[in-house]
């Protein structure tokens, strides 16, 4: 096997970088999607009380 995975799989250090690294990435993805959302959100409640029309 490649000695840089070896290095990942077979040590502790390894898993809790894989980790950190799937940590990182879940986080962006999970603050984009809560982002989106709660712009969407707040432009429909902004419709809804009939705040200026977006040109």
């Amino acid at each position: 096997m490649h000695p840089v995975l070896t290095e990942l799989l077979t040590r502790p250090v390894g898993w809790l970088s894989l980790g950190g690294v799937l940590f990182m990435v879940g986080m962006s993805i999970w603050l984009t999607l809560y982002a989106r959302r709660r712009m969407a959100q707040d432009e429909k409640a902004e419709r809804e009380r009939g705040g200026p029309e977006p040109y």
